[in-house]
């Protein structure tokens, strides 16, 4: 329901959208984001415009994608369904959202309720 929502609605239009995944599986993992569609001719691989698909730190991961889209860490939210991969992130000073059964439409909601109220309470840490 996420990626179909980024995908579809135009409130989401202009979101950069990435995919972090420490796999020893790269291939794999690239060849399915490219036939998962998340909407009709919309696949994963075509709605994220950055991806960090490799083994090793998740850190790694995120200082490369806010590198490459110019994206603060205070401006990204980050869905994980593994704890130690959000208590690394989130002090770098990004929003996670913990989902260890996975990014339903429940979770995908509270995290983005939760990143506005803590944007219009002008939460210190987030920037």
């Amino acid at each position: 329901a996420a990626l179909h929502e980024l995908a579809t609605l135009p409130e989401w239009k202009g979101t950069a959208v990435a995919f972090a995944s420490r796999t020893n599986k790269v291939a794999w993992a690239e060849e399915l984001i490219t036939k998962f569609e998340v909407a009709e001719g919309v696949t994963m691989a075509s709605l994220a415009k950055f991806k960090e698909i490799y083994p090793g730190s998740k850190r790694k991961h995120f200082e490369n994608l806010k590198r490459d889209s110019g994206v603060a860490f205070s401006e990204m939210i980050f869905f994980d369904d593994a704890t130690m991969n959000t208590r690394e992130i989130e002090k770098m000073g990004v929003l996670c959202v913990f989902c260890p059964k996975g990014l339903s439409t429940a979770v995908w909601a509270h995290g983005v309720s939760s990143y506005a109220a803590l944007k219009a309470e002008g939460a210190a840490w987030m920037g």
